[in-house]
């Protein structure tokens, strides 16, 4: 790669350990696993080494305002903040998957049912987890942003190295 190539976005999500796009995560809901402070730390310094300050300081933005950051979620958002010139706008970055579940498509355009159905039953067997608090919290704070403790926390999945 020469000096003055940027990365893409999805190059940044890879680099930043959230990669193969959101139909990889899709049905998994919000969790540490797939997402976490610390991932989302590397993604703000690839961002704000290849597209600004700017551009890294809307991204701090948008993690701030996801409703539910699950993997799904962040990437779709990720992309379309990346389609807005890097300027965060609420209407226009802003996941469309319902609940976390985004479909793959077949080479033909259609729709594959059977990852569909799979994502389904992920969603519906994970049981809506939602460690959205616990993924945004520590980089959050790194970045001096309030937290919002809307989302209701287990404190019994803090991660070791996290404190409230």
């Amino acid at each position: 790669m020469s000096l003055d190539k940027k990365l893409t976005v999805e190059e940044i999500a890879r680099e930043g350990g959230v990669g193969g796009g959101p139909e990889c995560y899709s049905g998994r809901g919000a969790t540490l696993s797939d997402l976490n402070s610390k991932k989302l730390e590397r993604i703000y310094s690839l961002i704000e080494n290849n597209r600004g300050r700017e551009a890294a300081e809307n991204f701090v933005q948008m993690v701030e305002e996801i409703p539910v950051l699950s993997a799904t979620d962040f990437l779709i958002s990720l992309s379309a903040l990346e389609r807005n010139g890097w300027k965060y706008d609420i209407e226009e970055v802003k996941s469309d998957a319902v609940v976390g579940i985004v479909v793959r498509k077949n080479e033909d355009g259609s729709y594959n049912g059977l990852h569909g159905g799979l994502s389904v039953v992920s969603a519906l067997s994970k049981g809506n987890r939602d460690d959205t608090l616990a993924i945004r919290r520590q980089f959050l704070i790194n970045h001096k942003r309030k937290i919002n403790p809307r989302v209701f926390y287990d404190s019994s999945r803090i991660p070791r190295g996290y404190e409230f």
